[in-house]
């Protein structure tokens, strides 16, 4: 299935985002955890997409998971 051109823009503007968000995160965290971070955000708003949803941020959008919620390290 090829990726629709209109989602593109909102796909890449939600992408920065979701990067941006990530710089709060303490470095060592964003070292280890960030590039899967986001890759499992790409995976889950195209996931979305194709379920007919709404990808990216605000109402409907990707699930918790993409937020990495659930990759989180528990506090020692």
């Amino acid at each position: 299935m090829t990726r629709p051109e209109r989602y593109e823009r909102v796909l890449t503007i939600s992408e920065r985002v979701y990067k941006t968000l990530l710089k709060a995160y303490p470095k060592e965290f964003r070292d280890e955890y960030g590039p899967q971070m986001v890759r499992d955000f790409q995976d889950l708003c195209w996931e979305e997409l194709e379920r007919g949803g709404v990808a990216g941020f605000g109402p409907g959008s990707c699930n918790d998971r993409a937020r990495g919620e659930e990759q989180w390290p528990s506090e020692r």
